[in-house]
C-alpha cells in the first residue's frame, strides 16, 4: 500500500453532493432535470460516485506504479 491510492477519498466530494439524494425517499414522479433512467432513480446517482470513485482510484494505481518503477 501506498499513499498515492489515498486519491479516493477525492470522490468523497461527489459522495456529499448525491448524498441529499440517498436520503430522501423516492420521488412519486420523474423530476424535470433528471435522465430517462427513472426507474433505477438511486442507480443512476450511484453510478455517478462510483464512476468519479473509479477514476480517482485508476489514477492512484497508475502513479503506485510509476512510484514503484522509478523509485524502486
Amino acid at each position: 500500500f501506498k499513499p498515492t491510492l489515498l486519491l479516493v477519498f477525492f470522490a468523497l466530494t461527489k459522495f456529499f453532493e448525491l448524498l441529499p439524494m440517498f436520503r430522501k425517499p423516492k420521488p412519486d414522479t420523474k423530476p424535470d432535470d433528471y435522465p430517462d433512467v427513472w426507474p433505477n432513480y438511486f442507480v443512476a446517482g450511484a453510478f455517478v460516485h462510483n464512476r468519479t470513485f473509479g477514476w480517482f482510484f485508476l489514477l492512484g494505481l497508475i502513479l503506485d506504479v510509476a512510484w514503484i518503477a522509478i523509485f524502486g
